[in-house]
């Protein structure tokens, strides 16, 4: 009996151990302008490598979150009504770290 309850006990933290592996990194950030912060703009994060692209809108203080962008080099595009369109180049994201973007 103690050799069956060690092993599921071994075979849980193996699973939760696995579980934790991650390949995505984060992107927050803020957009504002002249008058102050900038809610619904539109942020594009563009993989560099695969063309892949995730679009979020900022909230009502300006903040944006991509919580799982796989890692490598991505091309953000910031773009909102009256304003001219912000590009940021080769926004590097690693594995389980944030990126910030203001």
């Amino acid at each position: 009996m103690r050799k069956i309850v060690s092993t599921t006990l071994m075979l849980m933290v193996f699973a939760l151990a696995a579980i934790a592996q991650t390949t995505t990194g984060r992107l927050t950030g803020t957009v504002s302008g002249p008058d102050g912060l900038l809610p619904n703009a539109t942020v594009v994060a563009r993989d560099n490598k695969t063309g892949k692209e995730l679009t979020v809108n900022t909230k009502e203080d300006g903040a944006f979150l991509f919580s799982q962008l796989e890692f490598g080099a991505y091309t953000v595009t910031i773009t909102s009504a009256g304003f001219k369109t912000f590009i940021a180049n080769d926004v590097k994201i690693d594995v389980g770290r944030d990126y910030t973007l203001n």
